[in-house]
């Protein structure tokens, strides 16, 4: 027996087993999640990060502060966060309370890229997927850690401290998760890296205002009898919001739903950039350069819902490009549905005419005829008709997907050319993997592959060529 792996032709024979696609191994992607399981553990160790201890800075090793809050003087750690979780910092000003959460946010983040790491290190299949989930924690706990010590250097200190072995390993993170998301979403994945930077942005000015501008913050709410205790919430509200709103943003960075639901959020920044222009024009005494920071706040809000509308609009735009390509498929098919049954229509007929005997009298030189013709029709009687093939047109012969045991009914539709084009686009993947689409499994179960390859179709419509495109959407709306 000849066997080969390529598609199947005229005088080959190819059983399934040489044609079934290779299991995806994604080396690429578990070799970078053991590197980042490694960085994330071993900046723990790294002694040049900065501690934010008693309202001051100073530079050690995460493991070393930690080590120092659980088993350290208890007179010198004396504070708690949520009642239990020792801090350096008291947790009553809202710049200590959320030092502290970062910091803890920080270790979190890191266990959870050592789980999410290992588990893509030992998974083959979904390592893409597993890979991004890894990057974002890894980036976010690192990125938050260092933009709260520049913060607090920036309030409280003489000078800005900027935690360079934190802002690198965000920064690397920050870049491997965008290289990530291109790999997904392509084109896509740029628009969500704008409106991630527009959404860090705003977060960022939102806090530079409550920082700078307390003052004006604290007595524009009390001016509209906000009591100090709410002003107090409202404050670590808007913090944790800000902080809510990035890291909504950095997920959708590599998804693509999502788009609805990003204008209600953007709506809600609109309404705080506002609120912080309201705030200066009725202050007593007004700071130009925070008011046209509010300006700028409010105008990054707006600019992010008109281009989340823009995207929309584009995404219905090519559905219904992709629905007016595809229904003329219908069309093609209902005349070919015609002509056969016109066909099968015009065989009974002429069955039928040959098999009725004459009745009528003795006809002159006939005779003999008759006794002929009620022998040729008494012969063939007992026997049934035969049954009409399903596709005639269709030469399945040369190709052993037709056997007993792997008889696929859509394969079986298609021609030559169109079943060599399905074999390097589903099942041999010449033209490149399709991590959305399930395999296809030759005479198993397939609606699954059908329906996923009409939901990402447009990220694939380029590949498929028209005729078997045709074939199936036919094919897929009879399951």
């Amino acid at each position: 027996m000849n066997t080969t792996t390529l598609p199947a032709t005229e005088g080959t024979n190819t059983t399934p087993e040489t044609i079934a696609p290779k299991k995806k191994k994604n080396i690429a992607y578990r070799i970078i999640a053991a590197f980042l399981v490694a960085l994330a553990v071993g900046a723990l160790f790294v002694p040049f990060t900065y501690v934010i201890t008693y309202n001051s800075i100073k530079s050690t090793s995460l493991y070393e502060a930690v080590i120092a809050l659980f088993t350290g003087d208890a007179s010198q750690v004396i504070y708690k966060l949520f009642g239990f979780l020792p801090t350096f910092v008291p947790v009553e000003p809202i710049q200590g309370l959320y030092t502290v959460i970062t910091f803890y946010l920080l270790l979190l983040c890191v266990v959870f890229t050592v789980i999410f790491g290992i588990v893509t290190v030992f998974c083959s299949k979904k390592a893409p997927a597993m890979l991004l989930t890894t990057t974002f924690f890894f980036t976010i706990g690192f990125a938050f850690y260092a933009l709260n010590t520049t913060i607090f250097s920036f309030f409280h200190a003489s000078t800005i401290a900027l935690d360079f072995v934190c802002i690198g390993l965000a920064g690397f993170g920050a870049i491997l998760y965008f290289v990530l998301a291109c790999i997904k979403l392509k084109k896509t994945a740029i628009m969500n890296a704008v409106q991630f930077i527009l959404s860090l942005a705003f977060s960022l000015a939102v806090i530079y205002m409550l920082g700078k501008d307390k003052l004006t913050f604290d007595l524009g709410l009390a001016d509209l009898g906000v009591s100090l205790d709410w002003i107090r919430i409202i404050e670590k509200i808007l913090v944790g919001v800000c902080a809510l709103n990035v890291m909504i943003a950095g997920i959708r960075g590599a998804t693509k739903k999502g788009a609805v639901a990003d204008l209600f959020r953007y709506f809600i920044m609109m309404l705080i950039g506002g609120s912080f222009i309201y705030l200066q024009l009725n202050a007593s005494v007004r700071n130009d350069v925070l008011f046209i920071v509010a300006i700028a706040t409010a105008s990054v809000a707006l600019i992010q819902f008109a281009l989340s509308c823009v995207q929309i609009g584009i995404a219905r735009a090519i559905k219904k490009k992709l629905t007016t390509k595809i229904i003329p498929v219908e069309e093609y098919v209902e005349p070919a549905q015609e002509t056969d049954s016109a066909k099968e229509e015009t065989f009974v007929q002429e069955e039928f005419a040959e098999a009725v005997a004459y009745d009528g009298g003795p006809v002159e030189g006939v005779e003999v005829a008759e006794v002929v013709e009620e022998e040729e029709v008494s012969v063939p009687a007992p026997a049934p008709a035969p049954a009409p093939a399903p596709m005639p047109a269709v030469e399945t012969a040369d190709y052993d997907y037709y056997n007993s045991k792997s008889f696929d009914p859509f394969i079986a539709t298609l021609s030559t050319e169109e079943r060599n084009q399905f074999t390097e686009l589903f099942i041999l993947k010449y033209k490149g993997t399709m991590p959305e689409i399930p395999d296809y499994e030759v005479g198993g179960n397939n609606k699954d592959f059908f329906r996923k390859v009409f939901i990402y179709l447009g990220q694939y419509r380029d590949r498929i060529p028209d005729g078997l495109l045709s074939k199936m959407y036919q094919f897929a709306v009879k399951l």
